[in-house]
């Protein structure tokens, strides 16, 4: 057995929206495709520090993946209104608007 420590800093990183719908400049989870070996598993690692988010980045990505993204962004706000609720209901709020607009 090998005497290994994890970092206690991260590196400062900041992302780049090129799809919709994925939540990646708001958390340090993500996942990770090995098309060949057909392996997708879930990491996490840093939140980006800050986010280009510039609708022009996302002009080519195909139509497939836009419907993944609205969708995906549909069943998390229905996981957070349908979800059980706190004191406020401010995110019932903006949960409601976002299913109102996808």
């Amino acid at each position: 057995m090998t005497d290994h420590q994890f970092p206690a800093e991260v590196i400062p990183m900041g992302a780049v929206v090129t799809a919709s719908g994925t939540g990646a400049e708001m958390n340090g989870g993500a996942v990770i495709t090995n098309e060949e070996k057909v392996i997708k598993a879930g990491m996490a690692a840093a939140a980006p520090r800050f986010a280009i988010l510039d609708p022009a980045y996302t002009a080519s990505v195909p139509a497939s993946q836009v419907m993944s993204g609205a969708f995906d962004t549909l069943s998390h706000a229905m996981e957070t209104y349908f979800g059980k609720s706190d004191q406020d209901n401010v995110s019932d709020d903006v949960a409601l608007a976002i299913m109102r607009n996808t």
